[in-house]
Protein backbone atom coordinates (compact mmCIF):
# COMPACT_ATOMS: atom_id res chain seq x y z
CA UNK A 1 0.00 0.00 0.00
CA UNK A 2 2.85 2.39 0.62
CA UNK A 3 4.48 1.98 -2.68
CA UNK A 4 1.20 2.14 -4.00
CA UNK A 5 0.48 5.60 -2.60
CA UNK A 6 4.34 6.98 -3.24
CA UNK A 7 3.60 6.34 -7.29
CA UNK A 8 -0.01 7.31 -7.43
CA UNK A 9 1.60 11.07 -5.89
CA UNK A 10 4.65 10.66 -8.30
CA UNK A 11 2.36 9.83 -11.23
CA UNK A 12 0.81 13.27 -10.42
CA UNK A 13 3.61 15.62 -10.61
CA UNK A 14 4.88 13.68 -13.68
CA UNK A 15 1.09 13.77 -15.15
CA UNK A 16 1.28 18.06 -14.11
CA UNK A 17 4.53 18.21 -16.06
CA UNK A 18 3.29 16.01 -19.47
CA UNK A 19 0.02 18.49 -19.65
CA UNK A 20 2.59 21.51 -19.46
CA UNK A 21 4.56 20.22 -22.28
CA UNK A 22 1.36 19.21 -24.16
CA UNK A 23 0.06 21.91 -23.76
CA UNK A 24 2.68 24.26 -25.02
CA UNK A 25 3.50 22.05 -27.87
CA UNK A 26 -0.61 22.20 -28.82
CA UNK A 27 -1.02 25.81 -28.40
CA UNK A 28 2.04 26.84 -29.92
CA UNK A 29 0.67 25.27 -33.53
CA UNK A 30 -2.82 27.28 -32.83
CA UNK A 31 -2.94 31.10 -33.63
CA UNK A 32 -2.09 33.54 -30.94
CA UNK A 33 -5.19 35.40 -30.91
CA UNK A 34 -6.44 36.22 -27.25
CA UNK A 35 -9.92 33.90 -26.81
CA UNK A 36 -13.07 35.27 -24.94
CA UNK A 37 -13.01 36.30 -21.34
CA UNK A 38 -15.44 34.25 -20.22
CA UNK A 39 -14.36 31.38 -17.85
CA UNK A 40 -15.93 27.90 -17.13
CA UNK A 41 -17.17 27.29 -13.63
CA UNK A 42 -14.45 24.60 -12.12
CA UNK A 43 -11.32 26.18 -14.33
CA UNK A 44 -9.81 29.57 -14.91
CA UNK A 45 -7.62 30.94 -17.75
CA UNK A 46 -3.92 31.80 -16.90
CA UNK A 47 -4.88 35.21 -17.33
CA UNK A 48 -4.06 38.25 -15.31
CA UNK A 49 -7.28 40.38 -15.14
CA UNK A 50 -7.53 44.28 -17.13
CA UNK A 51 -10.02 45.26 -14.02
CA UNK A 52 -11.03 44.01 -10.46
CA UNK A 53 -12.86 41.18 -10.55
CA UNK A 54 -16.17 39.80 -7.76
CA UNK A 55 -17.01 36.09 -8.18
CA UNK A 56 -20.17 34.90 -6.36
CA UNK A 57 -20.72 31.51 -6.12
CA UNK A 58 -23.38 28.86 -4.73
CA UNK A 59 -22.50 25.28 -5.04
CA UNK A 60 -24.24 22.15 -3.79
CA UNK A 61 -22.85 18.93 -2.97
CA UNK A 62 -24.32 15.42 -2.13
CA UNK A 63 -22.37 12.28 -0.03
CA UNK A 64 -19.35 14.56 0.31
CA UNK A 65 -16.58 12.73 2.67
CA UNK A 66 -15.29 13.61 5.65
CA UNK A 67 -12.53 12.64 8.11
CA UNK A 68 -15.29 11.74 10.87
CA UNK A 69 -18.84 11.86 8.67
CA UNK A 70 -19.70 10.48 5.06
CA UNK A 71 -22.83 11.14 3.18
CA UNK A 72 -22.40 15.14 3.45
CA UNK A 73 -25.34 16.68 1.69
CA UNK A 74 -24.69 20.20 1.32
CA UNK A 75 -24.76 24.06 -0.13
CA UNK A 76 -21.73 26.00 0.16
CA UNK A 77 -21.48 29.83 -0.67
CA UNK A 78 -18.16 31.00 -1.46
CA UNK A 79 -16.56 34.28 -3.38
CA UNK A 80 -13.33 36.08 -4.47
CA UNK A 81 -11.88 38.95 -5.66
CA UNK A 82 -9.30 39.17 -7.85
CA UNK A 83 -7.09 42.57 -8.00
CA UNK A 84 -4.94 43.14 -10.80
CA UNK A 85 -1.47 44.92 -9.58
CA UNK A 86 -0.04 45.04 -12.61
CA UNK A 87 0.44 43.50 -16.04
CA UNK A 88 1.43 39.95 -15.02
CA UNK A 89 0.77 40.30 -11.36
CA UNK A 90 -2.45 39.89 -9.33
CA UNK A 91 -3.59 39.29 -5.64
CA UNK A 92 -6.61 37.24 -5.08
CA UNK A 93 -8.80 36.97 -1.66
CA UNK A 94 -10.81 33.73 -1.26
CA UNK A 95 -13.99 34.12 0.65
CA UNK A 96 -16.08 30.88 1.77
CA UNK A 97 -19.03 32.75 3.85
CA UNK A 98 -20.83 29.45 4.60
CA UNK A 99 -21.61 26.06 4.31
CA UNK A 100 -24.71 23.99 5.99
CA UNK A 101 -25.95 20.74 5.63
CA UNK A 102 -26.62 16.78 7.02
CA UNK A 103 -24.29 14.04 7.24
CA UNK A 104 -23.92 10.32 9.07
CA UNK A 105 -21.04 10.25 11.58
CA UNK A 106 -18.16 7.31 10.58
CA UNK A 107 -16.41 8.56 14.07
CA UNK A 108 -18.34 7.94 17.62
CA UNK A 109 -17.88 11.01 20.28
CA UNK A 110 -18.34 11.46 23.70
CA UNK A 111 -21.84 13.06 23.55
CA UNK A 112 -24.70 11.39 24.10
CA UNK A 113 -26.16 9.13 20.89
CA UNK A 114 -22.79 10.76 19.25
CA UNK A 115 -22.34 7.40 17.80
CA UNK A 116 -21.13 5.65 14.18
CA UNK A 117 -24.22 5.66 12.12
CA UNK A 118 -25.83 8.69 13.80
CA UNK A 119 -27.33 11.76 11.76
CA UNK A 120 -25.47 15.10 12.25
CA UNK A 121 -25.97 18.48 11.19
CA UNK A 122 -23.14 20.69 9.99
CA UNK A 123 -23.04 24.44 9.55
CA UNK A 124 -20.79 27.11 10.04
CA UNK A 125 -19.10 30.49 8.20
CA UNK A 126 -16.23 28.67 6.63
CA UNK A 127 -16.19 26.27 3.16
CA UNK A 128 -15.12 22.42 3.82
CA UNK A 129 -11.96 22.19 1.58
CA UNK A 130 -11.95 25.70 0.88
CA UNK A 131 -10.49 28.26 3.51
CA UNK A 132 -10.07 32.42 4.06
CA UNK A 133 -7.36 32.65 1.85
CA UNK A 134 -4.65 35.42 0.23
CA UNK A 135 -2.99 34.22 -2.79
CA UNK A 136 -0.68 35.95 -5.35
CA UNK A 137 -0.59 34.92 -8.77
CA UNK A 138 1.81 35.87 -11.62
CA UNK A 139 1.80 35.14 -15.49
CA UNK A 140 4.59 33.77 -16.98
CA UNK A 141 3.77 33.26 -20.57
CA UNK A 142 1.03 35.15 -22.74
CA UNK A 143 -1.34 34.44 -25.75
CA UNK A 144 -0.14 36.84 -28.05
CA UNK A 145 4.07 36.29 -27.27
CA UNK A 146 3.98 32.45 -26.69
CA UNK A 147 0.85 31.23 -27.91
CA UNK A 148 -1.36 30.38 -24.50
CA UNK A 149 -1.33 31.56 -21.11
CA UNK A 150 0.55 30.10 -17.93
CA UNK A 151 0.13 31.18 -14.69
CA UNK A 152 1.45 29.98 -11.59
CA UNK A 153 0.46 31.22 -7.74
CA UNK A 154 0.96 30.72 -4.43
CA UNK A 155 -0.39 31.97 -0.82
CA UNK A 156 -2.11 30.98 2.43
CA UNK A 157 -4.99 30.21 3.97
CA UNK A 158 -7.03 30.10 7.32
CA UNK A 159 -10.40 29.04 8.57
CA UNK A 160 -12.43 31.94 10.30
CA UNK A 161 -14.89 29.59 12.10
CA UNK A 162 -15.56 26.01 12.92
CA UNK A 163 -17.77 23.61 11.10
CA UNK A 164 -20.43 23.15 14.50
CA UNK A 165 -22.18 19.61 14.64
CA UNK A 166 -25.41 18.71 16.06
CA UNK A 167 -22.92 17.53 18.92
CA UNK A 168 -20.09 19.48 20.81
CA UNK A 169 -17.71 18.39 18.36
CA UNK A 170 -16.67 20.77 16.00
CA UNK A 171 -15.09 20.22 12.62
CA UNK A 172 -11.98 22.02 11.31
CA UNK A 173 -11.42 23.85 14.44
CA UNK A 174 -7.88 24.68 13.70
CA UNK A 175 -7.61 24.86 9.98
CA UNK A 176 -4.36 26.53 8.14
CA UNK A 177 -2.84 25.76 4.78
CA UNK A 178 -0.56 26.28 2.33
CA UNK A 179 -1.93 26.67 -1.19
CA UNK A 180 -0.02 26.59 -4.50
CA UNK A 181 -0.49 25.62 -8.48
CA UNK A 182 -0.73 27.23 -11.79
CA UNK A 183 -3.08 27.23 -14.70
CA UNK A 184 -2.84 26.97 -18.36
CA UNK A 185 -5.01 28.11 -21.60
CA UNK A 186 -4.83 28.42 -25.18
CA UNK A 187 -6.80 28.17 -28.32
CA UNK A 188 -6.96 24.30 -29.91
CA UNK A 189 -8.43 26.05 -32.76
CA UNK A 190 -10.18 29.31 -33.93
CA UNK A 191 -13.66 28.82 -31.64
CA UNK A 192 -12.85 26.22 -29.33
CA UNK A 193 -10.81 27.18 -26.07
CA UNK A 194 -8.41 24.25 -23.34
CA UNK A 195 -8.58 25.21 -20.30
CA UNK A 196 -6.16 23.43 -17.55
CA UNK A 197 -5.61 23.70 -13.93
CA UNK A 198 -3.58 22.21 -11.08
CA UNK A 199 -3.93 23.47 -7.47
CA UNK A 200 -2.02 21.59 -4.55
CA UNK A 201 -3.20 22.28 -0.83
CA UNK A 202 -1.41 21.75 1.98
CA UNK A 203 -3.34 21.64 4.83
CA UNK A 204 -1.25 21.68 8.01
CA UNK A 205 -4.09 21.69 10.43
CA UNK A 206 -7.57 20.95 9.40
CA UNK A 207 -9.42 18.91 12.16
CA UNK A 208 -11.34 15.99 11.10
CA UNK A 209 -12.14 17.44 7.77
CA UNK A 210 -9.41 15.14 5.32
CA UNK A 211 -11.53 12.43 3.99
CA UNK A 212 -9.07 9.73 4.73
CA UNK A 213 -8.24 8.74 8.29
CA UNK A 214 -4.40 9.49 8.18
CA UNK A 215 -2.34 11.79 5.80
CA UNK A 216 0.69 10.95 3.60
CA UNK A 217 3.37 8.54 4.60
CA UNK A 218 5.57 11.53 5.59
CA UNK A 219 2.86 12.99 7.72
CA UNK A 220 2.20 11.53 10.51
CA UNK A 221 -1.14 13.02 11.73
CA UNK A 222 -4.90 12.62 9.48
CA UNK A 223 -5.38 16.24 10.20
CA UNK A 224 -1.88 17.78 8.25
CA UNK A 225 -2.59 16.05 4.27
CA UNK A 226 -2.84 17.30 1.06
CA UNK A 227 -5.47 17.84 -1.11
CA UNK A 228 -4.94 17.63 -5.08
CA UNK A 229 -6.79 19.39 -7.91
CA UNK A 230 -6.67 19.11 -11.26
CA UNK A 231 -9.38 20.36 -13.68
CA UNK A 232 -9.85 20.98 -17.29
CA UNK A 233 -12.32 22.35 -19.49
CA UNK A 234 -12.64 22.85 -23.56
CA UNK A 235 -14.71 25.88 -24.61
CA UNK A 236 -16.81 25.28 -27.20
CA UNK A 237 -17.72 27.60 -30.17
CA UNK A 238 -20.38 30.90 -28.96
CA UNK A 239 -23.49 31.10 -30.22
CA UNK A 240 -24.91 34.63 -29.23
CA UNK A 241 -24.45 35.19 -25.46
CA UNK A 242 -24.23 31.70 -24.92
CA UNK A 243 -20.61 29.45 -24.41
CA UNK A 244 -21.59 26.16 -23.51
CA UNK A 245 -18.62 23.83 -22.02
CA UNK A 246 -17.39 19.93 -20.92
CA UNK A 247 -15.32 20.18 -17.89
CA UNK A 248 -13.55 17.56 -15.67
CA UNK A 249 -12.09 17.39 -12.27
CA UNK A 250 -9.96 14.96 -10.32
CA UNK A 251 -8.92 15.32 -6.78
CA UNK A 252 -7.07 13.41 -4.08
CA UNK A 253 -5.82 13.13 -1.32
CA UNK A 254 -2.78 10.65 -2.49
CA UNK A 255 -4.19 8.10 0.16
CA UNK A 256 -7.87 6.62 -0.04
CA UNK A 257 -9.29 10.09 -1.29
CA UNK A 258 -9.57 9.69 -5.28
CA UNK A 259 -13.08 11.40 -7.47
CA UNK A 260 -13.17 11.86 -11.01
CA UNK A 261 -15.99 13.85 -11.93
CA UNK A 262 -17.38 15.39 -15.59
CA UNK A 263 -20.04 17.11 -17.29
CA UNK A 264 -21.34 20.77 -19.04
CA UNK A 265 -22.08 23.92 -18.10
CA UNK A 266 -22.83 27.29 -19.61
CA UNK A 267 -21.88 30.76 -19.63
CA UNK A 268 -24.20 33.76 -20.38
CA UNK A 269 -22.05 36.70 -20.66
CA UNK A 270 -23.57 39.95 -20.86
CA UNK A 271 -21.76 43.37 -20.67
CA UNK A 272 -20.34 43.74 -17.53
CA UNK A 273 -21.61 40.37 -15.50
CA UNK A 274 -21.51 36.89 -16.28
CA UNK A 275 -23.77 34.24 -15.12
CA UNK A 276 -22.59 31.09 -14.95
CA UNK A 277 -24.57 27.70 -14.08
CA UNK A 278 -22.97 23.93 -14.06
CA UNK A 279 -23.17 20.12 -13.24
CA UNK A 280 -20.27 17.91 -12.31
CA UNK A 281 -21.19 14.22 -12.01
CA UNK A 282 -19.35 11.99 -10.25
CA UNK A 283 -17.91 9.24 -12.17
CA UNK A 284 -15.81 6.50 -9.59
CA UNK A 285 -17.21 5.58 -6.18
CA UNK A 286 -14.99 8.26 -4.11
CA UNK A 287 -16.94 10.99 -5.85
CA UNK A 288 -20.13 12.54 -4.68
CA UNK A 289 -22.96 11.94 -6.81
CA UNK A 290 -22.83 15.63 -8.04
CA UNK A 291 -21.86 18.93 -7.47
CA UNK A 292 -23.81 21.46 -9.12
CA UNK A 293 -22.82 25.33 -8.91
CA UNK A 294 -23.92 28.57 -10.17
CA UNK A 295 -21.57 31.64 -10.31
CA UNK A 296 -22.02 35.24 -10.83
CA UNK A 297 -18.28 36.88 -11.97
CA UNK A 298 -18.99 41.02 -11.80
CA UNK A 299 -16.42 43.10 -14.11
CA UNK A 300 -15.63 46.61 -12.01
CA UNK A 301 -13.31 49.33 -13.08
Amino acid sequence: MKKHRTHVFSYSFWGIFAIMALSQAVFSQVGRQQFDDAEPLFSENGLIKSHVLFNIYFESFHKMTLQEADHFNGNTFFANILIPISHSTQFRIELPYYTEGDAILTDAGSDPGEVVGAPTHLKGYNGVFNLYAILIEHQFRSMKKNGFNFLGFFGGGYRLDPIETSFSDKYNHAGLAAITGFRVDGNLSRNVHLLTNSKLTFFILSDDIGPSDKGLDWITSADAWVLGNLSGAVMLPKFSRFTPIAESRFMTDFHQYNTFYAGPSLVLSLKNVDLKAGVLIGVNNDAEDYRSKFDITIKTF
